[in-house]
């Protein structure tokens, strides 16, 4: 059985809501990495039913409620949504899995954070009638923290798993007459080669952060396409360029002052049927170089935009994974000139947008890129 009592803890909820929600379709198109901070259902390819279910296992998360009132709350969620897919036994192996990925996310920060001292990690299986073969067999071995073994095999290594890691000191793997097993067998099911809790990325100090905010190289893409894969054309053959009859907002505070009376809060659908949140944060952290007078555009970038791009990017030092939406509109200004509008959002939220003003259309298109 799984205990709730140790949970919430930050580090399992900051997992679980830094998950993006996809359907099947958007989900198979990235790697593994990337899944490991994305959320989807096989089978279910309604946002709604996947937005509500995912909200459900993120109160069980961070309140920590029992597996009856998850299915209360999926139950009054399918009935509202006029849904009938789930069956009960799928519910709980949803609700088990996603509870143990979470836990066992924050539970791998926290070794790594002491791994200086605690260098060894003991795989430790629950040992009864339901154990698969291959985790009764590792049960107990030790393996080093750094050794590669760990990142495919850290648990959950399968459907309702229900391992764990233990760290060790040295004090201890002597005390305990235990050796490091230096051939450690694999026993993550498909689709579990994973380690979760990578995703989430090593922490750094407040001066490798610092250093790293400024490197241009900071961010890998994980899924190598360009325009061209998805046989989109190139700038200079676009011709279907939309025309905004909105009225652009004047520079500077008054912007920002409108956006917050006028655009804050609100909440748009994109052609996927996505939402969209106005935040705060974004205008908060907006430069007033000019481009917040463009700010009247975002809903039609949004609900009509000539692009939308999902990315999975990889911080280069701490190994953290993130799922980026982009959407790219491509306009003509009053003068005639063309606009690219490109606007970025994860998990729901706005985070930032640009424009350019180009005739370039190989330049167009490196952006797009």
């Amino acid at each position: 059985m799984i205990s709730f009592e140790t949970l919430p803890f930050d580090e399992a909820i900051k997992f679980f809501r830094d998950k993006t929600v996809l359907t099947p379709d958007r989900y198979r198109q990235i790697g593994a990495e990337a899944q490991a901070k994305a959320f989807s259902l096989a089978g279910v390819a309604r946002m709604d039913v996947l937005t509500d279910v995912y909200g459900a296992i993120d109160k069980a998360i961070s309140q920590g409620t029992t597996f009856q009132d998850f299915k209360k709350d999926v139950r009054g969620i399918m009935a509202k949504r006029g849904w009938k897919g789930l069956n009960p036994y799928r519910l709980e192996t949803i609700f088990r899995t996603s509870i143990q990925q979470a836990y066992q996310a924050g539970h791998y920060q926290r070794q790594r954070d002491l791994v200086k001292t605690r260098p060894y990690w003991q795989y430790v299986a629950v040992m009864d009638g339901r154990t698969r073969p291959a985790h009764r067999i590792m049960n107990g071995k030790v393996v080093r923290a750094d050794d590669p073994f760990w990142s495919t095999n850290y648990p959950p290594n399968g459907f309702r798993c229900r391992c764990t890691v233990r760290s060790l000191s040295g004090s201890e793997m002597t005390r305990e007459g235990l050796a490091v097993d230096r051939s450690p067998v694999n026993v993550a099911d498909p689709g579990f080669t994973s380690n979760p809790g990578a995703s989430m990325g090593h922490r750094l100090t407040d001066d490798q952060f610092a250093a790293l905010k400024g490197d241009p190289e900071r961010w890998a893409p994980l899924i190598q396409r360009t325009f061209e894969s998805y046989k989109r054309p190139s700038a200079r053959n676009v011709t279907d360029y939309s025309h905004s009859t909105a009225t652009l907002w004047p520079k500077g505070q008054k912007a920002v002052d409108l956006y917050k009376t006028s655009l804050l809060g609100k909440v748009f659908e994109d052609p996927l049927h996505d939402p969209l949140v106005l935040n705060e944060p974004f205008i908060n952290h907006l430069q007033l170089d000019g481009r917040e007078r463009l700010l009247p555009l975002i809903e039609e970038m949004v609900r009509n935009p000539y692009e939308i791009w999902l990315q999975a990017e990889k911080e280069r030092v701490t190994g953290k994974i993130v799922l980026r939406k982009r959407y790219v509109s491509l306009m003509r200004s009053g003068k005639g000139r063309p606009l690219l509008l490109v606007a970025e959002s994860a998990s729901g939220q706005w985070t930032s947008y640009t424009y350019v003003y180009s005739s370039d259309s190989k330049y167009l298109d490196g952006v797009r890129n």
